[in-house]
């Protein structure tokens, strides 16, 4: 995640990230239950004033080739070769 404070001046909200939640302020966000396919952007506004701009890249997932119940793999001209899995989130906080 990016944290950029847009405005030169001025107060800004306490922030901080554990794992997937995002606290700001009094709020609390489930990052990974937001994330979708594609990007989401989330303007939070409070008394008329401009809080905060949540950008919440896309999910991406990982191919890995798909198996019989026993665990072999599916011979090559089956339709389903590929499985594709969500990868985890993993969030840092990048500060400019």
């Amino acid at each position: 995640m990016i944290v950029k404070k847009m405005q030169p001046i001025g107060n800004f909200e306490e922030y901080s990230v554990d794992g997937v939640t995002l606290h700001l302020g009094d709020r609390v966000m489930d990052i990974d239950a937001l994330q979708k396919d594609d990007q989401v952007i989330i303007d939070i506004m409070e008394d008329g004033r401009f809080v905060a701009n949540v950008i919440i890249p896309p999910a991406m997932y990982e191919a890995s080739d798909a198996q019989t119940a026993d665990g072999d793999p599916l011979p090559p001209q089956s339709s389903s070769r590929w499985i594709w899995t969500r990868s985890n989130l993993s969030y840092g906080i990048n500060q400019s």
